[in-house]
This record gives C-alpha cells, structure tokens and sequence, in this order.
C-alpha cells in the first residue's frame, strides 16, 4: 500500500517541524555550505532571514504508507541526488505503538556508491498527536532514531 502519510498540502493543525524527521542535516548548516570527503557544497538556502540550510530534505518531503495495522505502521522516502546533496538515501521508518507508548526507529540506507554524509533528529510530539497516528488523521511523523550508519 502506497499513500501519502504526510504532505506539505495537508498541513493543517501541527506546528512546522514537532513530530517530523529531520535528515539528512538536522538544524542549521551555516551560509549552506559543508565540505564532505574533500568536496566542497552548497545547499540552498531555505532560511533566508539567517542566511542557512535548515533542516535537512525531508522534513518537507512526502513519506509513503507501506503497511499499517491498529498499533503498527512502516513508512518510506527517499532523498534523491540533487544540488548540494549528490546522494541517493532511502528511509524507512517503523513505527510500534504499544502500552510503553511509541516506539520509532528509522532506517537510513545509502543506495550510491560512495559514502553519504547524513545526520537526523528527533522532534518530539504531543500525546493527542500520538492518539492520532496511528488513526491516519493526523499530517505530522513522530521522532526518529537512526538505526545504521551510512556507509557505502
């Protein structure tokens, strides 16, 4: 099953980032630019005010439904080669509800053939938010916890 979890379009009743993964840069990177394996890039700038790339590629990215049960869900996305982040990542992030609350891992996998710079953060959400996960209703993904390292 393939449906959209989240979209920037049905943002409605969440705040802009609780709740979201953030990946493959968590906060800020300063002026947009890093250096990774001796290559020099530049991201765009998405926080013009301050003058940064913020946020990483997927906060504002559609995730897929792959499966989803009363207490469980697997959700998926991809970041794909682009300007300033030439590197391919498939996510994949399993969700567990259970009497202990939500429990989450994300899974990041490398598919290029090169290593991939990659970080994500977690951004807690509230407890009606939780109620609404797994019902379909709500427009926002729960925090994340990496599960493998990216390497080639």
């Amino acid at each position: 099953m393939a449906a959209t979890w989240w979209s920037p379009s049905t943002q409605t009743s969440c705040a802009p980032v609780p709740g979201r993964n953030v990946g493959p840069w968590p906060n800020r990177v300063v002026d947009g630019r890093y250096s990774f394996a001796g290559t020099e890039y530049q991201l765009p700038i998405n926080e013009v005010a301050r003058g940064h790339a913020l946020h990483g590629l997927v906060v504002w990215q559609d995730w897929n439904v792959d499966s989803q049960s009363e207490s469980t869900a697997t959700l998926s996305t991809s970041v794909v080669p682009q300007d300033g982040y030439p590197f391919h990542v498939a996510l994949v992030l399993d969700l567990v509800l259970d009497a202990e609350g939500l429990h989450t891992t994300l899974t990041a996998s490398n598919l290029g053939e090169q290593p991939a710079p990659y970080g994500c953060a977690p951004h807690p959400t509230s407890p009606p938010v939780l109620e609404r996960l797994m019902t379909g209703s709500c427009c926002c993904l729960p925090p994340t916890s990496l599960k493998s390292p990216l390497t080639g």
